[in-house]
């Protein structure tokens, strides 16, 4: 199964969102957001935002779709609720950060972020926000270090979920051990012998 993902702009509070159907994880979607961002200035980017308009297809920078030019606009919390993509990426002109949240559902701890729905443990709705890079830091040169920072930041977030559900896990196993024990010590300090 391929990568899905949202991508797009924030800008006075307001997103501009489309949904990539595929290759949307950080060396596919990632590495072309971060190079669109690396080749254009802050006022371009501020201009690019109000161009990336859902009521009109035709002025958006196609160099940010998908191979297969097609865009599809979309209500991000809908995709958010019903878990349709993975990775969210967000040139939020608002912070001057490229924002990269993950919908993963294996994370399943406090997420953070704006963009989570519910927070009803062990599971939630949403996205978390999983790593922020200042958009002038973001140079041609820096493409591969800032991929390998977002891919860290995804893989560490999976391990410490990981690590939670094993804690939980290894908890309950204790308990019941616990359990057994004591009602084995029980029965052979009280219980009837043979």
């Amino acid at each position: 199964m391929s990568t899905r993902g949202i991508y797009g702009f924030r800008q006075d509070d307001v997103d501009r969102l489309a949904y990539a159907q595929s290759d949307a994880g950080p060396d596919d979607l990632g590495r072309r957001i971060l190079s669109y961002i690396s080749q254009n200035s802050l006022e371009d980017l501020a201009q690019g935002s109000r161009n990336f308009n859902p009521a009109n297809e035709q002025d958006v920078d196609k160099s940010l779709v998908d191979g297969s030019g097609n865009i599809e606009f979309v209500n991000l919390e809908d995709y958010l609720s019903e878990q349709c993509c993975e990775m969210i990426y967000i040139i939020n002109l608002d912070s001057n950060n490229l924002e990269i949240h993950s919908n993963s559902p294996h994370l399943n701890f406090d997420p953070k972020g704006r963009y989570i729905i519910s927070k009803d443990s062990p599971r939630y709705l949403g996205a978390i926000l999983v790593h922020e890079i200042p958009l002038d830091l973001v140079s041609s040169d820096s493409i591969d270090y800032h991929i390998k920072a977002i891919e860290t930041a995804e893989k560490g977030l999976y391990k410490t979920s990981l690590h939670i559900e094993q804690d939980k896990k290894i908890k309950a196993l204790e308990k019941e051990l616990n359990k057994s024990f004591y009602s084995r010590l029980i029965n052979f300090l009280f219980g009837t012998r043979s």
